[in-house]
């Protein structure tokens, strides 16, 4: 059998443009292949970040706002010291406050019914609606990704008091449920298809047919001499156990590139007059790399879909198309939260204190710009 991963020139005869071809698009399948486990590593690690350095700090901060804002509702109703101006200055900012909470809230359980009675009082704006409204966003932003994958989501499910874990599941199991319609429907009658796209179809079958006798050709080859059965050494047969396993999924996969992968690792340990043979002919080459071709389509749509895993929806505000700035917006977010959990510490210990009707008094006449 001979080892084709790499076609290098043979007795000093150029390459044919099929070899160049099947050499190019094997390096352009290790490049992309790379790339996707980049690019999902850079997303994953992001995601763990958000998790672990920004929610939290998120939840600590909104808790600040919240009890702060509570006080600050509490001078505003009771306050015998506040002209109108101050009063109506002071609304204003509880009103902003009150977005600002919805801004770090995930959904709205986990905002304070106080706070949300405040902003219904003072702003006549109920958060059911703000949450409605930022769902219904999600749902075309979602439904708009999933169209360039030629599926139809249903997104009724996702509710306004859904946590992002449960948009996560709701969207994952909308997007299998989009897919398995897809594959099961019965495809609807359309007009008489055209000679010439009748003979279309009829070479795509058949390059299909050649493609699948290709792979199984070369996955016979394979197994012949990777099968465990053959062997009776138990740690040899152990050995080629665990390579079957690798040759079958690629095989199952239609997974060419593996295939030819595990064909170069095994060869390369056996001596080199084991593996002498000829070269692929012109017709195999066509076959893997019209296989090869459909791999690398395959790839670069994984990579550019990447983003849209419905695990990152809690991150999928941020520009997820350039991972490598991820960390660092992640890291500023994380620095800037805890510069303000420090200014709304100081902020509700002031509110709270005996001179906190004083304190919300400066604050309104002579620091406007500073906090608020």
């Amino acid at each position: 059998m001979s080892t084709i991963v790499s076609i290098e020139t043979v007795n000093k005869t150029a390459l044919s443009n099929l070899q160049k071809t099947f050499n190019r698009l094997k390096k352009k399948i290790r490049v992309l292949r790379n790339r996707l486990t980049e690019t999902e590593t850079a997303l994953e690690q992001a995601l763990h970040f958000f998790q672990t350095e920004v929610s939290p700090l998120k939840e600590v901060l909104r808790g600040l706002i919240s009890d702060s804002t509570k006080l600050f509702y509490k001078y505003h109703k009771n306050s015998k010291r506040l002209s109108k101006k101050d009063r109506n200055q002071l609304k204003e900012l509880i009103i902003n406050k009150c977005y600002e909470i919805f801004n770090l809230a995930g959904s709205l359980d986990d905002i304070d019914l106080e706070v949300r009675n405040i902003l219904k009082d003072l702003g006549n704006i109920d958060y059911q609606d703000l949450f409605n409204n930022d769902l219904e966003e999600d749902k075309e932003m979602i439904s708009e990704m999933f169209k360039e994958l030629n599926l139809d989501v249903n997104l009724s499910s996702l509710d306004a008091s859904d946590d992002q874990e449960s948009i996560m599941h709701k969207v994952l199991e909308a997007m299998l449920e989009a897919h398995q319609k897809q594959t099961t429907e019965e495809p609807q009658l359309s007009k008489p298809k055209s000679k010439k796209e009748i003979q279309k179809e009829i070479k795509a079958k058949e390059l299909e047919k050649l493609q699948r006798e290709g792979l199984g050709t070369l996955y016979k080859q394979l197994a012949k001499a990777l099968h465990p059965d053959l062997e009776q050494d138990p740690s040899v047969k152990a050995e080629k156990e665990q390579w079957m396993k690798r040759l079958t999924t690629a095989y199952e996969n239609e997974d060419l590139h593996t295939l030819l992968s595990i064909e170069m690792e095994w060869f390369n340990r056996t001596e080199s007059d084991e593996r002498e043979g000829k070269l692929p002919s012109d017709e195999q080459l066509r076959i893997f790399n019209s296989l090869l071709k459909d791999q690398v389509e395959e790839l670069e749509i994984a990579i550019a879909m990447a983003p849209s895993n419905p695990r990152f929806f809690c991150i999928s505000k941020f520009n997820l198309d350039d991972t490598k700035i991820l960390s660092f917006q992640f890291a500023a977010m994380r620095n800037d939260l805890e510069g303000d959990m420090e200014d709304w510490k100081y902020i509700l210990k002031n509110l709270a204190s005996p001179k906190g009707e004083n304190f919300v008094i400066d604050l309104l006449r002579e620091r406007p710009e500073e906090g608020l």
